[in-house]
């Protein structure tokens, strides 16, 4: 008979890790939305400021401030998409030098080999549903995961705010403009 609780350790773990590796694509997809965001704007502020069609100075200088921003905006959601293949980085366990379930340390090893290891090391003994070293690796995996989860969305939000800032600046020729239609017809001077 299985260990009942065993099983359902295991179960929880298994599932914790497709969670937090469905949070690993979703801050993926939003760098590169916010990639594709930004090289649009900076492709189109180069067209803008190189163009045959004047700009005034305001516009001018709007395109120019946010220009950098949008290109630094653009390298930080570029570099969140850096692989992080070091797991020694994340975690270091004396007993164990490879991670079979971490694919950088599997890539390592001979299909054969690696069968070999991942048989010694993960095969249950009877009546048991996991090994310790299985459930142990399951959860270095949910940790390192969540790490680089939490590293992709920190830039995500760095670079959204550089987004942001970049906005203003296009935006703040218009704002003046629209200040400057509007303040006579609520009767007041510009």
């Amino acid at each position: 008979m299985k260990n009942d609780q065993q099983e359902a350790f295991e179960r929880v773990l298994v599932t914790s890790l497709a969670r937090v590796v469905d949070f690993l694509k979703f801050a993926e997809a939003k760098n590169a939305a916010l990639l594709t965001f930004a090289s649009a704007w900076i492709i189109g502020s180069i067209n803008l400021l190189n163009g045959s069609n004047k700009l005034s100075d305001d516009w001018r200088a709007g395109f120019t401030v946010a220009l950098p921003i949008l290109s630094v905006a653009a390298l930080l959601s570029l570099f969140s998409f850096l692989p992080r293949t070091l797991l020694g980085r994340f975690h270091k366990d004396p007993e164990q030098k490879k991670a079979l379930l971490y694919f950088g340390d599997a890539a390592t090893f001979s299909p054969a080999a690696y069968k070999d290891r991942v048989w010694d090391r993960y095969n249950p003994p009877d009546n048991e549903s996991a090994t310790r070293s299985y459930l142990d690796d399951l959860a270095v995996q949910i940790a390192v995961n969540s790490q680089i989860t939490t590293r992709k969305l920190r830039i995500f939000n760095a670079a959204a705010f550089l987004i942001v800032m970049a906005m203003l600046a296009i935006l703040a020729p218009g704002i003046k403009a629209l200040a400057l239609i509007i303040a006579p017809l609520l009767g007041v001077s510009p």
